[in-house]
């Protein structure tokens, strides 16, 4: 029952991390459209618009940085493939996020969506790494920390809450 329940677990959980992003992506989109709508009579909410896409990529650089200095210690045997494999990943996801926005056949193409995506996407990621066990060598940071961080679980309850909000709002409108 136990082992039924923890493969029900991750196919939902996986699931719900799917929906959770359809569910940013429209709400990033709306943003975007609404402020870009706005920025044709002032052009402070394009300069605003500009300024949180660029916000949101530095947000992705430092998330990176911070998890190849946590998550990828030197002197561990082995090197960390795994942590490295993940970090990487989510930076190619990120460029590959910008480059699908800016595309001609994209219509709606926009970067400030894919900067918010890629900002999810890290986090997701550093709040996988920071999840693993603290013994592991690879988690730097678990040496520092006994349980996930307050940050963390405050972030993430943020993030399902506002997606549940916002889903129903849409639903309901």
């Amino acid at each position: 029952v136990v082992e039924a329940y923890a493969w029900l677990a991750r196919a939902g959980s996986g699931l719900f991390l799917i929906i959770q992003m359809i569910i940013l992506l429209d709400f990033v989109q709306t943003w975007n459209d609404t402020w870009v709508a706005a920025g044709e009579d002032d052009t402070q909410w394009l300069y605003a618009l500009l300024g949180l896409t660029i916000a949101a990529y530095a947000g992705v650089l430092t998330t990176a940085g911070l998890m190849f200095h946590w998550f990828v210690p030197s002197g561990v045997e082995g090197g960390c493939a795994l942590n490295v494999t993940f970090i990487t990943l989510g930076l190619v996801a990120t460029v590959v996020y910008a480059l699908m926005s800016l595309h001609p056949a994209s219509s709606q193409g926009s970067i400030f969506p894919a900067a918010m995506v890629s900002l999810y996407t890290m986090y997701l990621c550093f709040s996988a790494m920071e999840s693993e066990p603290k013994e592991y060598a690879c988690n730097g940071l678990g040496a520092q920390i006994t349980a996930a961080s307050g940050t963390t679980l405050a972030l993430g309850m943020v993030a399902t809450l506002a997606s549940v909000v916002y889903a129903a709002f849409r639903a309901g409108s």
